[in-house]
């Protein structure tokens, strides 16, 4: 720090030997002394605000810097959260979806098996009744085609004659009895085989 104005004019005169007429330039001095001091501690006082500011601008900086880098890591976290949300539901769909289709699957599958069964057990019926068929109508055939006993003894003409007219009254009668009978049986077998088909469908369905 600098000596006061006082000393440093006493210091004058004794190094000069001579004596000043200071009477003027004392107040010279101090006012300049003054003015020094006061552009000292102003000087002090800007370098203190220039400081403080910087502590501040430094402060605010890494505030900044830090609430910039949590929200980043927030929406990073929010970010993957989300995508691993909409991958499990894409998933769960997609599960979903398989499933559903493998029970379709399975559906069908029991279905086709089901009709295989029916129509086997259908074309065996049919053939079983085209086997009956073929018998009944072998054996109307045999029937029909099978000749009638002849009488023995000749009791003249007009009795061959009756008895030839009778015979074959009575092979046209037992003829048209015969198909009726056998007509009968076979509507019959044909309406027993239509019905063990329907149970047989209803029983696998």
């Amino acid at each position: 720090m600098a000596p006061p104005a006082s000393t440093a004019r006493a210091r004058a005169r004794k190094s000069t030997g001579t004596v000043l007429d200071d009477s003027g330039s004392d107040d010279d001095l101090q006012a300049y002394s003054l003015r020094l001091q006061e552009a000292s501690a102003a000087r002090a006082r800007l370098k203190k605000a220039r400081e403080e500011r910087d502590k501040k601008c430094k402060a605010l900086l890494s505030a900044y810097q830090g609430a910039l880098s949590s929200i980043q890591d927030r929406i990073k976290k929010s970010v993957s959260k989300y995508h691993d949300l909409h991958s499990v539901v894409h998933t769960s769909r997609l599960l979903r979806l398989k499933k559903a289709v493998e029970a379709r699957d399975q559906k069908l599958t029991a279905i086709a098996k089901k009709m295989a069964d029916v129509q086997r057990i259908m074309s065996n019926h049919s053939v079983q009744l085209s086997a009956l068929y073929e018998g009944r109508r072998k054996d109307l055939a045999a029937m029909l085609l099978q000749p009638k006993p002849k009488k023995h003894g000749e009791d003249g003409a007009a009795d061959a004659a009756g008895l030839t007219q009778s015979s074959g009254q009575e092979d046209a009668q037992g003829s048209a009895v015969a198909k009726k009978a056998s007509s009968k049986p076979a509507a019959a077998v044909v309406k027993v085989g239509i019905k063990d088909k329907w149970r047989a469908a209803n029983a696998l369905c």
